[in-house]
């Protein structure tokens, strides 16, 4: 059941704003108004770049529960999958008071797919002319549905039927989330943007940073944003507004002692050692309470870096 509640995150509002050319306005205009994290990836252009092609080349297609997955549905995301939208509306630190819709713009076989749900135990409820499909034994509340024949939203079951409710007039956002969308989604394949507080941040980044990273120096953060462009040459960027311009400074303060401990360690570690030159090159500065990073690297580099790695064994695709 897991699988098919989760297809979408394998990979993971055209007249509300119609300047976002680097955006998918359809998706962008169905996602919940409240939203304070939206997430977007074009995965058609991300298939296309070299680095997306090897990063498809290195999943393991020999993983049961994918090859089920494919099996089941029909939904094979390498090849089916072209855009999603993450947005979250998250509210205070709590996990509990998360959340969520994910949706997810490719080709997809309703037939199948509705086949596996109900297989495996999914209700279906009919709303607005549409059917939700909601998982009883598994994650409490989650449900997908197909929105048209192209975009199917996952999330939890509330805001699956908001997103049903209003898809025939596309969401207005926070106007600082729009000004964010603004800014970074037309230049990037892959971009974020948030005005969750600092300490939801932090909280949520704790267990996946070094242990060695000061992720409490992200609690002044008041809104951020970021994202890739692929191509021979990766470039990231990043941009936070902070409480104050003393917060700002002692945040590019951290984060330029984090890019000194990996240049320290380039002898050692050869992908501190690709890493590293990048960071030579990287701009980090403040400016009043806002705090701004880019850095470019070479595409062969990420290979580089990723080969260091063993390769994933499996891909997992439960929720």
């Amino acid at each position: 059941m897991r699988q098919v509640f989760s297809l979408s995150v394998l990979f993971f509002a055209a007249s509300l704003m119609p300047l976002f050319a680097g955006v998918d306005d359809g998706l962008l205009g169905l996602v919940p108004p409240g939203s304070r994290l939206i997430t977007s990836v074009d995965v058609a252009a991300a298939k296309n770049s070299a680095f997306g092609g090897y990063v498809l080349g290195r999943i393991n297609t020999q993983d049961h529960s994918f090859a089920d997955l494919i099996q089941e549905t029909g939904f094979d995301p390498r090849r089916d999958l072209q855009a999603f939208v993450f947005a979250s509306s998250a509210q205070g630190s709590a996990a509990s008071q998360s959340q969520f819709v994910l949706l997810a713009r490719g080709q997809f076989d309703h037939n199948r797919i509705r086949a596996a749900a109900t297989a495996k135990g999914a209700t279906v409820q009919s709303y607005q002319g549409a059917e939700i499909f909601v998982d009883t034994a598994g994650h409490q509340g989650n449900a997908f549905a197909f929105v048209n024949d192209g975009i199917v939203v996952l999330g939890d079951l509330a805001d699956v039927q908001q997103v049903l409710a209003h898809r025939g007039s596309p969401s207005t956002l926070d106007p600082d989330v729009q000004r964010l969308v603004a800014t970074v989604g037309p230049n990037n394949d892959l971009w974020f943007v948030s005005t969750m507080p600092g300490p939801f941040l932090t909280k949520h980044l704790h267990q996946e940073a070094n242990k060695n990273f000061p992720v409490q120096s992200l609690d002044s953060i008041s809104q951020s944003s970021g994202g890739l462009q692929f191509g021979d040459v990766v470039r990231l960027s990043f941009d936070a507004v902070a409480r104050s311009p003393k917060d700002a400074q002692s945040l590019v303060d951290v984060l330029r002692f984090g890019g000194s401990m990996v240049q320290m360690s380039r002898e050692k570690n050869p992908s501190a050692q690709a890493f590293a030159t990048a960071i030579d090159q990287m701009t980090l500065e403040a400016n009043g309470n806002t705090v701004h990073i880019a850095l470019s690297i070479p595409e062969q580099t990420l290979e580089q870096i990723a080969n260091a790695h063993p390769r994933p064994a499996s891909l997992h695709v439960t929720h």
